[in-house]
């Protein structure tokens, strides 16, 4: 299989165009993404699919056959040879892998799209109304997030604080802020954290700034004066970080 001989140094360069060969074939014989997981025989590995060493074969056809639809049709193929719930325990176990992770969030959002999941059952579903303050640390959190972003550009007018917009539903605005600081704090402290979630909690809080500013109108001092209601050690580190990024980002003059 041209997928496997593509690992060798030796070889990869012959191999990659002979396999830029292959694809040609098939894109000119008008291959179904179907057909061709059934030509890849790749129903034999049943719910070990991301373990194969040709689905990278498989689904670079698809997107090659299908672009901007190559998720959508990957899915509707794999609906045809497992269920729903299978279909949900692999593509979790998947983004696991750090080479799967990406096609398998892509497809796990595909699937609670094909169940009508609004990004407020989703919330329940995954049970992060149970996390309390402790939500941005929860595993399932950003797959929920990125799933809201999904939606939201199926929209006239993609929201761009979507996230914050479903969020401050449950949560008081303020308190998400603390909330993210103090996430953001223990992920850099946290030798285990992963880069991707360092990154995402860095631009949530980003986000959630821009918002103060363009929607909620704050500046720093506005900011102070309300969250300084309540005392809280988090309060400081909301504040400097939202006036770093107020004074960077053009923030009026405020007295």
């Amino acid at each position: 299989m041209l997928a496997l001989g593509a690992k060798s140094n030796k070889f990869v360069i012959e191999v990659s165009e002979l396999q830029a060969l292959q694809y040609s074939k098939w894109l000119s014989k008008k291959l179904s993404a179907d057909y061709m997981f059934n030509l890849l025989q790749l129903k034999k590995n049943g719910d070990k699919l991301f373990d194969s060493p040709v689905l990278s074969t498989w689904s670079s056809y698809v997107a090659k056959k299908n672009p901007g639809r190559e998720d959508e049709t990957m899915f509707s193929v794999l609906q045809k040879h497992y269920k729903n719930d299978i279909l949900a325990k692999m593509f979790s176990e998947a983004k696991e892998k750090p080479t799967m992770k990406i096609i398998a969030s892509r497809l796990e959002g595909e699937l609670w799209q094909s169940e009508g999941q609004t990004a407020g059952k989703l919330f329940t579903t995954l049970k992060l109304d149970e996390t309390g303050e402790g939500l941005f640390e929860a595993p399932m959190f950003a797959s929920w997030a990125a799933y809201v972003k999904r939606l939201s550009q199926y929209e006239k007018n993609p929201n761009e604080f979507v996230i914050f917009s479903e969020l401050e539903k449950r949560y008081d605005y303020v308190d998400l802020a603390r909330m993210l600081y103090n996430a953001e704090r223990q992920a850099d402290n946290t030798s285990g954290a992963g880069k991707d979630t360092v990154k995402l909690l860095s631009a949530l809080r980003k986000q959630q700034y821009k918002q103060w500013m363009t929607e909620k109108g704050l500046d720093p001092e506005r900011l102070s004066l309300i969250i300084t209601r309540r005392q809280d050690s988090r309060n400081n580190g909301v504040l400097l970080g939202f006036y770093d990024f107020y004074r960077a980002n053009g923030g009026p003059k405020f007295v």
